[in-house]
């Protein structure tokens, strides 16, 4: 099957907007999580795009993979994946400068560039930040907002077509409250461990038209937060918190299908930082 860049569905592009995430930290433990690509705008015609993930899901890794999808010469999608190899992987990201934030962004341009220099070359979207609602928009959500969850629970993905899961649900707070005196708020969806990183969209119609992608332009489609993590309960009966799940292991613990979710809007705070370093 063969996309156009140009021309796709806003599905369509999100479902090329995600990337799976593995990793193995110093103690030899391996880990699995959900990626994405967000564009932060540094004019109308230009962007700087970014791996989006949650700190945990990175942190004390030694060498991480990203999945991505492959293109043409003609920047059409084919059915072709490439695992990127990524040494040093913690090193390579910038976590949030609030430590309190489990957020971890990672410039995408050099990872790309070194692919098409060995003659790849990677297929993707990205969400942009004129998709993060304005201060105007939060206010007027309801409690209870249909949305849409894209990443990899559990570490499954359709391998043949490196193709995400797409989970429904609702929001289970008021996302434009924070939720603990944070900005984050509660979902019910079908949650797991490994969705971790996942991006939540609000879910409206919009999903299934067909829509150009306009570079510099606004986009219809609203991020509003980040999978951070499961609620989960053991076989004691024990409520707690999962952020990430390591391979090979048995669990005797039951996802709830609700989850925390940092709000987008934290997302805004690396932009100083990109053009410190020279990204924007």
């Amino acid at each position: 099957m063969f996309w156009t860049g140009s021309y796709l569905r806003l599905s369509d592009r999100l479902m090329y907007s995600t990337v799976k995430i593995n990793s193995s930290s110093t103690d030899g433990t391996q880990t699995v999580g959900t990626g994405f690509i967000f564009k932060f705008f540094r004019n109308v015609e230009d962007s700087v795009p970014v791996f989006v993930s949650n700190k945990h899901v990175i942190e004390s890794s030694l060498d991480g993979e990203i999945l991505m999808h492959m293109s043409d010469k003609n920047n059409n999608v084919i059915p072709d994946s490439i695992l990127v190899p990524l040494d040093r992987f913690a090193e390579r990201w910038i976590t949030h400068p609030d430590p309190n934030v489990d957020l971890a962004i990672m410039p995408i341009g050099p990872v790309v560039n070194d692919l098409l220099k060995r003659g790849v070359r990677p297929f993707y979207t990205g969400i942009d930040s004129t998709t993060i609602p304005r201060d105007s928009e939060w206010k007027i959500l309801t409690p209870i907002e249909d949305i849409l969850m894209i990443g990899y629970p559990h570490g499954l993905w359709d391998p043949i077509n490196n193709f995400p899961f797409f989970k429904k649900g609702s929001t289970a707070t008021h996302a434009g409250i924070k939720y603990g005196d944070k900005e984050q708020f509660v979902i019910d969806v079908g949650l797991y461990p490994g969705s971790s990183g996942s991006p939540i969209f609000r879910l409206t119609d919009e999903f299934y038209e067909k829509s150009r992608f306009f570079r510099g332009g606004p986009d219809r489609v609203r991020l509003l937060g980040i999978v951070k993590e499961v609620f989960i309960y053991n076989a004691e009966g024990q409520i707690m918190p999962t952020k990430k799940i390591p391979k090979k292991k048995t669990l005797t613990e039951i996802p709830m299908d609700l989850g925390l979710a940092i709000r987008s809007t934290k997302l805004l705070d690396f932009e100083p930082i990109l053009r410190e370093m020279g990204f924007a």
